[in-house]
């Protein structure tokens, strides 16, 4: 048994020391600190990430009243996944093959998809969730978006580039990269020397552009100690324990049976509750989604993902301390400290959907839900065929 590396229990300290700034002092001088200032639109550039996205029936809503906007540009308008082909079987052909990925690189909200640092990356990043183009007035004044938590700040509604929803990235990530501005790039460093990581395997893919019926299934992935991955299609990477039922690969704990594909895009189905895994050890990060979806780009002969690709959801206020406790158990920080409950109050606040609402979104009720975009880099591996019992990393909380 092997117990990973956990880069991300030192995201979580670092977290925490915001969270004490955040509430060391004066509303307006604890802003200043955290680097929480006005934050103004800017104009979507073109980029790679378009191809992952359809905005043909998509909305943009109108930042004045929250309405539609008619004169939206469709080639500028929100981000949104394709939409499943018409009129394409449902059920499996028999003739599909199996593709096999591993995670090599994830974007937390901290680099552009060009690698490049920046403290605006996470506006490229996720998908437009609610089907609303919240901007900084729509977000201060409440116009077409949820209520804001009471306590949080006048930009916490403002979407990315063409709408996207990301408080994962603009909060969350902007918070910790006020104290360290590399925490993505070491994150990557350790999945590129092979620590644990996220697994992805499509079935039943068959020619062309579009296929009805493509389902998939995410594991975590055991780290591969002292190897070295190749990256280049011969890794033979073995699945932990904690992403199957019964140590039984066919019964992966995330699965996407209503996966296809459109425009040689696989996306994971019209949106699910499932836990997000970051395979990165046994204090692994796991992301409770709801309205889920994955978007992978494929090549023309579905073999590579030549493009990033996105993971998106929203994470239920109520879900979001337990599923950060493990990880702050890691760090030390533990339920009482008060990094600890400082650092969850600050999270409380950032809030940006409504759960279990049509389309996430709610102007009758205060937001409860935390937007998420997340992106990935994709390499093939060998066809996974080994499940390996793991352990998680001891808690340091009594």
């Amino acid at each position: 048994m092997r117990t990973h590396a956990a880069p991300l229990s030192s995201m979580f300290a670092l977290l925490a020391l915001g969270a004490l700034s955040a509430v060391c002092g004066a509303a307006g001088g604890c802003a200043q600190v955290l680097g929480y200032g006005d934050l103004s639109a800017r104009e979507s550039d073109a980029s790679t990430l378009d191809a992952l996205t359809d905005t043909a029936t998509a909305d943009v809503a109108d930042a004045s009243d929250g309405t539609p906007d008619a004169d939206a540009d469709a080639d500028s308008g929100p981000a949104v996944p394709p939409e499943r082909p018409a009129g394409l079987p449902q059920q499996a052909s028999g003739t599909g093959k199996t593709l096999t990925f591993a995670v090599k690189r994830l974007y937390l909200g901290t680099q552009t998809h060009l690698g490049e640092s920046s403290s605006t990356a996470w506006r490229e990043w996720g998908f437009d969730l609610d089907g609303r183009c919240t901007d900084l007035n729509a977000s201060k004044q409440g116009i077409g978006t949820c209520l804001r938590v009471g306590t949080s700040t006048s930009d916490v509604l403002v979407d990315g580039d063409r709408c996207r929803d990301n408080n994962f990235g603009s909060q969350i990530m902007g918070l910790v990269t006020t104290f360290n501005t590399n925490v993505e790039t070491t994150t990557t460093a350790s999945i590129l020397k092979g620590s644990g990581t996220i697994g992805v395997v499509i079935t039943d893919v068959d020619d062309g552009a579009d296929d009805g019926f493509a389902p998939g299934m995410i594991y975590s992935l055991d780290s591969m100690g002292t190897a070295m991955p190749a990256w280049d299609g011969t890794d033979v990477r073995k699945v932990a324990d904690t992403s199957v039922k019964n140590l039984d690969l066919s019964q992966p704990l995330v699965g996407f049976p209503k996966g296809y594909i459109r425009g040689n895009v696989w996306v994971s189905g019209e949106g699910d509750a499932f836990n997000l895994p970051f395979g990165l050890g046994g204090t692994a990060l796991v992301l409770p989604l709801q309205a889920g979806r994955l978007a992978i780009p494929l090549d023309a002969t579905h073999t590579q993902s030549p493009e990033p690709a996105l993971i998106v959801g929203a994470i239920p206020l109520v879900d979001l301390e337990a599923a950060m406790k493990p990880v702050a158990a890691s760090a030390g920080l533990c339920p009482g400290n008060s990094l600890y409950d400082g650092l969850i109050a600050k999270m409380l606040t950032f809030p940006d959907l409504v759960i279990g609402a049509p389309n996430l979104q709610d102007t009758t009720k205060t937001c409860d839900g935390l937007s998420v975009g997340l992106g990935f880099e994709l390499k093939p591996i060998q066809p996974l065929t080994q499940v390996v019992a793991t352990t998680a990393s001891p808690s340091k909380c009594p």
